[in-house]
């Protein structure tokens, strides 16, 4: 099958072609439930809600609309689906009796950074608490601007594509990268 980008693979999907859905899958496998991770810091869950999003755009592939690029309507999925579970699970928080400060849902979540070689115990350990330090401020950013945050430096998407996921204008992606980036400087450094 000679394809030259995703919007022609999903309109194969469309057509019934599971070869072009396979490759999609495959494609966006990684980085997209590496997104969704970010977003809700739970692995298993993670994994099903890539699931789902992949579920959506085959039940919805025929629906495509080639203006936009594939890469923006599937994070558009995955973002969907990401806010309605953590509307879940808020509601299922909010009627639990015993408000315990452990949440096991975080302890699920391991940032990905890579360490030199070269690097001493030392070093490693500051690394891991930088990380750390900027895993709890991420935690406490409004959903929004996590996104935007997300999607510019963990996915290095453009401003204009951020803009179409979030279904919004590109001043506010910058605003809300802004915002993002000077709350986590300020968390990172207490």
């Amino acid at each position: 099958m000679i394809v030259k980008n995703d919007e022609q693979l999903i309109k194969a999907c469309a057509n019934g072609n599971e070869e072009a859905f396979d490759l999609l899958f495959k494609k966006y496998a990684r980085p997209l439930t590496f997104f969704i991770n970010q977003m809700l810091y739970d692995q298993n869950r993670s994994e099903d809600i890539f699931q789902d999003t992949f579920i959506k755009v085959l039940e919805n592939a025929d629906k495509f609309n080639d203006r936009y690029k594939f890469s923006t309507w599937v994070y558009r999925i995955a973002i969907n689906l990401c806010i309605n579970e953590l509307r879940k699970r808020r509601r299922e928080q909010s009627k639990m009796v015993n408000n315990s400060p452990y949440n096991p849902d975080f302890d699920n979540y391991n940032f990905i950074e890579s360490f030199s070689h070269d690097d001493t115990p030392f070093e490693i350990l500051q690394k891991k608490d930088r990380t750390n330090r900027i895993n709890e401020a991420m935690k406490s950013l409004p959903q929004s601007k996590r996104i935007a945050f997300i999607l510019k430096f963990y996915h290095f998407l453009s401003y204009e594509e951020i803009a179409s996921i979030m279904e919004c204008s590109i001043g506010t992606v910058k605003s809300r990268i802004h915002y993002a980036v000077g709350k986590i400087q300020v968390l990172v450094k207490e």
